[in-house]
């Protein structure tokens, strides 16, 4: 997959800026998307918040271990097939800023 941007300013990893005048084509297997200690950290977070009873707990541990292994396909399917569980009040109540905004960005 390639994105083609124009006309922006983009940041890319430890504050590697992009200034792109033209046109500058991203493709996603060149660079790596998530920062997986950050995502691993949030959802190990998430975990401990929420009620043993929740069904939303199963959920996140099943995308815990796509964060342990690092599959950003399987990560990403994961999230659009549970994306009920992921956007619930229970899940958002407990879920940082972060790991809610980058949820939705994944739906």
């Amino acid at each position: 997959m390639s994105t083609k941007i124009s006309n922006s300013t983009i940041t890319i990893g430890n504050g590697n800026v992009i200034n792109s005048g033209d046109n500058v084509q991203i493709h996603n297997s060149n660079i790596e998307v998530f920062d997986w200690d950050t995502l691993k950290m949030e959802l190990f977070e998430v975990m401990h918040r929420l009620p043993n009873d929740a069904h939303e707990l199963h959920t996140v541990r099943t995308a815990y271990e796509y964060t342990v292994t690092k599959d950003q396909l399987g990560f990403i399917d994961f999230i659009k097939k549970h994306r009920d569980y992921f956007t619930s009040s229970i899940f958002c109540n407990v879920a940082s800023v972060f790991l809610v905004d980058f949820i939705k960005m994944i739906i």
